[in-house]
This record gives C-alpha cells, structure tokens and sequence, in this order.
C-alpha cells in the first residue's frame, strides 16, 4: 500500500508541477494538454504494477500484525452463520453488485450500468449525483419506489485525489462527538458532501416520509459512508436504525474506540462486510459495527460477528491475509474497466 501510495503521489505531484509550468493561455484554448488527462496511460502502467507489489506487502504486513491484533481483541459472546439461501446473504450479494455499481461510471446521473444495475433496482432514479471540487468525491442518491428506499452510493478511490486523500490518516478529533478521533482523510471527505447528502435526503423524507435510507460503500467510500451516515442520523431525527443503516464492503478502520463506542450507543445500524482474509493491519484506530464474515472464497457462508467492537472470531482469526479479497466481494467485482482513467 505505501509503494502504490508513494508512486501515485509522485506521479501526481508530477502532473501539477507540469501544469504550473504551463502558460495558462496554452491549457486554456488546448485541454489536450492537460498534464493529469496525458499521464493518465502512465498511471495506469504504473498503478497495475504498483498493485502487483501492493498485494504483496499487504499480506505480508497483515501476516506480521495479526498475531498483536488478535491478541488485544476480544471474544465475541456469539456469532451466528447463514448460508447462501439466507436473507442475510442475499442481501450481501445485493449490496455488493450496488457497491460495484457505484465505481463505475456508466451508473451516474442514469442508472443503466447493465446487470449491476437490472438485478438489484431495477427501478432506480438517480435523483442526484454528485462530484466535488477540489476533493473530487464522487457518489449519487438513488429512488426505489419498489423498494421504498433511497440509496446514497459512494464511489471507491478510483482518483489521483481520492488516493492523495486517503494518505491522510492522521487521528484527528470528530467535530460533533466529544472524545471521539477518526481518519482525517475520510472526515475530510465526508464534509466535503455532508450537506449534499443532508438536503437530499431531508427533501427526499419530506416528499416521502415512509421510505428507508441505506448508505453504501467499498473501502474508501465505505470508509466515507460510516462518517457519513453517523451525520445523517445526528441531523435528521426522524432516522434511526429502523429506518437508516449502512452497508459498508471492506471498510478501513475509521476511527478510535470512542467513535465505535458512539456508533454502538446510539445504536447506529454499521454492518460491515469482509470477504475471506481482506486485512485489518492493527493500526490504533478500532472497526464499528457488526461484521458479516464470508469466511472463504468457496465456503457460501456468512458468519456474523456482532458489534460494537470488531472480536477475534471472525476475519481476525486468519493466519494469513490475502490483498485480493479486498477487490472482489461475494463473487462481484469492485473494480471498473472506466475507471482506468480516473484521474479527477
């Protein structure tokens, strides 16, 4: 992860310095010379490359780590197992395929992403999509009148930005929860579109007070998205966890153990999908909510290790991580072929 970080940056750092040498009339009337547009086949050699290591030095980082993580964490009282015929994991393999929906952009401003899309909400509206400046976050709210729901989907790090603001992983102190500490990235990130996501949503309620929200994510939006939906059910109190709850994939560790405290409080619906050994290196912060462990890539099987703190019996308890669990969840991709460009 560092390398891929470090390069990136690089080549980022690259790119602005090439803009700030070139005369503003050239970038003006010719946006082929864009400098981020014109690396971008480079970066995508690079990052293919760069992922290649980054595979390696997370498993073996995750291997070295574990046996401290799991030392320190705790027992789950129960857990419980479903398999593939459940609800529960139906429900996995739904948000999945919409969280995969979300990277891509053939399912912005028009939900038309092909089966992602067809087998999940078939009826969906896009009724507002969203892309942020300077930061560049990406995501859009979606309506099912089906289903009775609205959907806020928030893209993965598939930016030079959104990788630039995820190196930002200082501990920092959450503006509206004494004592609590969370990723300065991701908090970044989520002010930068809370008030997007907030009137939506409160003019969504207005219009129809009987639907649910759910907030959905993979890594770095699903990071976004319990930062996110902690705001929602601060600000808009007809929410709660009968009618507002996030579905996050490979979710980072947020914050400290006062935020996952918080979540587990004021009872703040978190479910939190891990796929095999896609890897928790103990880094000081702590994981909220419930984790739904799909134990292998052959085993069907969802085992459900409940919250508020992440516990050693569920993708904690292997001896071994292996980084590409982090890009495919419950046999649904989450990268895009549009993505490779993706340099805003």
């Amino acid at each position: 992860m560092i390398f891929r970080n470090l390069i990136i940056l690089l080549l980022a750092t690259a790119a602005i310095q090439c803009q700030q040498l070139l005369p503003p009339s050239i970038l003006g009337t010719n946006p082929s010379l864009d400098p981020f547009k014109a690396l971008a086949p480079i970066i995508e050699t690079v990052t293919n490359l760069a992922h290649l290591a980054d595979v390696l030095l997370r498993s073996m980082s995750y291997h070295r780590e574990l046996g401290k993580e799991e030392s320190s964490l705790p027992n789950a009282p129960k857990t419980y197992t479903y398999n593939s015929t459940s609800d529960v994991y139906r429900e996995a393999v739904l948000y999945s395929k919409l969280c995969a929906a979300s990277n891509c952009k053939a399912s912005y401003d028009k939900w038309d992403c092909g089966e992602n899309c067809n087998s999940t909400v078939p009826d969906g509206v896009v009724i507002r999509a969203f892309a942020t400046h300077p930061l560049g976050i990406h995501g859009y709210v979606l309506r099912s009148q089906k289903e009775k729901k609205l959907f806020v989907m928030l893209r993965t790090d598939s930016s030079i930005r959104d990788k630039i603001l995820n190196l930002q992983r200082k501990l920092v102190p959450h503006p509206r929860i004494p004592g609590a500490k969370v990723q300065l990235g991701l908090l970044s990130a989520m002010i930068n579109i809370r008030d997007i996501v907030y009137r939506t949503i409160r003019d969504q309620l207005k219009l129809h007070p009987d639907y649910q929200v759910r907030v959905a994510g993979h890594s770095y939006g699903a990071g976004i998205g319990s930062l996110l939906t902690v705001d929602l059910a601060q600000r808009l109190p007809q929410l709660n966890s009968t009618n507002l709850a996030a579905y996050l994939l490979g979710k980072p560790r947020v914050g400290n153990p006062v935020y996952a405290a918080y979540v587990a409080e004021k009872n703040i619906t978190i479910k939190r999908f891990v796929q095999a050994a896609d890897g928790n290196i103990a880094d000081g912060y702590a994981h909220e909510g419930d984790e739904y462990w799909l134990s292998s890539n052959t085993t069907q099987q969802i085992v459900l290790c409940p919250g508020p703190y992440e516990t050693k019996n569920c993708s904690s308890s292997l001896g071994f991580g292996e980084a590409d669990d982090h890009y495919t969840y419950f046999g649904v991709s989450q990268t895009c072929e549009d993505n490779i460009y993706n340099v805003y």
